[in-house]
């Protein structure tokens, strides 16, 4: 089947429909395997990246398993009709056809698990490359009734009221009254990490990350959408509003961020940049005792480029993290085997997900209700020994 063919709808979506079809017609019965990855590939002419993705539309739905070394294999037979898809999940920063980064697969993941009690899923897109207006146009005619949009460009939202769509912004923030708002407590979840490690002694205290958006990622993040679209885009809250929370904690202690200990990296992914900053200010003799590090990455190489500058954490210098409890688990708890795992702010995609749904259900009963802004709050995970977290004994 050649998807170049058929209409816009993201390939992703079109090839996880065609393998559903496969599965529920009973074509393939239940205990069999499907196709290998590189046989579907070939038959839907799409990249693996997008039947991986596709794949795992199918296994979050329980229609098929993964099988390590062995492939896919079928858990539920055939049924009388696949889920219905009435809300949409737009990550804006994805192409249609991109694998997504691994918190925005969380969130996607919670949306679908809060919606299959009701026998629905959420349509994950990636609206990067498209015009919104088309976009949106589209999930209308597909009888799609709410949109969680994870964008802080203003344009996204304009289009998808203008369509009719009752929308929430998830995990972003736009200054627009007419917007409701579900974000993690950004404020507060760096102001209580901060104010711990001042409980701890520490008064020299640095921060490694963004405070805002430097030139070159504000150019990169704008580049591929509609000017018209990005007016008035006021940066990542995320930035301004974590930085803000520890500098609160800071002054509440008498106290600031030194200038020097402000280590400023290209963005909150570059875990290379947060690594080389922090191993060259490890190295000076006035250094700080501990860093805030309110990103996954910047954790990772804070803790790297301590270790590089022949110092341990913990013994010499002290970490505040920020992650989901899952990556706590599986991705920053790994990086401290054999001692403990710093302070951390978690958070639960599955609380957002459910308090997203909620707003979207309210607007959709009285579209007249006064937007609001919900904030996820955190949790505090004090240190603890890395191999008791990998292993599950401990749960926050």
């Amino acid at each position: 089947m050649n998807t170049n063919q058929l209409s816009r709808k993201p390939l992703t979506e079109k090839v996880a429909e065609d393998l559903r079809r496969l599965v529920e017609s009973g074509r393939v019965e239940s205990g069999a395997y499907l196709p290998a990855e590189r046989e579907l590939c070939e038959r839907f002419e799409v990249s693996r990246v997008t039947v991986r993705r596709a794949l795992a539309r199918l296994v979050e739905e329980g229609l098929i398993a993964a099988v390590p070394y062995q492939g896919y294999r079928v858990v539920r037979g055939p049924r009388v009709a696949a889920a219905r898809q009435t809300v949409a999940y737009v990550l804006g920063s994805a192409g249609e056809d991109e694998r997504w980064d691994r918190t925005h697969e969380q969130i996607l993941t919670a949306f679908n698990r809060s919606q299959i009690a009701r026998g629905e899923q959420v349509l994950g897109i990636g609206g990067r490359g498209r015009h919104p207006r088309d976009l949106f146009d589209e999930l209308k005619a597909r009888s799609i009734w709410g949109v969680a949009l994870d964008t802080s460009l203003p344009g996204y939202t304009d289009e998808a009221l203008r369509a009719g769509l009752s929308v929430v912004l998830v995990d972003a923030y736009i200054d627009d009254p007419r917007a409701d708002i579900v974000i993690q407590d950004n404020f507060n979840g760096a102001r209580q990490v901060t104010s711990a490690l001042m409980a701890r002694g520490h008064r020299s205290v640095g921060w490694v990350g963004p405070t805002v958006v430097q030139d070159a990622e504000r150019e990169a993040f704008l580049k591929p959408h509609d000017p018209k679209i990005a007016a008035g885009w006021s940066g990542f809250a995320h930035y301004r509003e974590r930085f803000a929370g520890a500098r609160a904690a800071m002054f509440e202690g008498n106290a600031d961020f030194a200038p020097a200990h402000l280590i400023e990296t290209a963005s909150s992914s570059d875990t290379a940049d947060a690594e080389e900053k922090v191993r060259a200010r490890m190295q000076s003799p006035n250094r700080p005792t501990a860093l805030v590090c309110m990103w996954l990455e910047m954790a990772q190489g804070a803790a790297r480029g301590i270790r590089a500058a022949g110092l341990q954490v913990g013994r010499d210098v002290d970490l505040a993290c920020w992650c989901t409890e899952s990556e706590y688990r599986e991705l920053l708890a790994p990086e401290f085997l054999g001692g403990e795992v710093p302070l951390a702010a978690l958070w639960r995609p599955a609380e957002m997900a459910k308090l997203a749904l909620q707003r979207l259900e309210l607007r959709a009963r009285d579209p007249e209700a006064p937007a609001c802004r919900v904030d996820v709050k955190v949790r505090v995970a004090k240190p603890a020994p890395a191999e008791e977290i990998v292993k599950g004994r401990i749960v926050w």
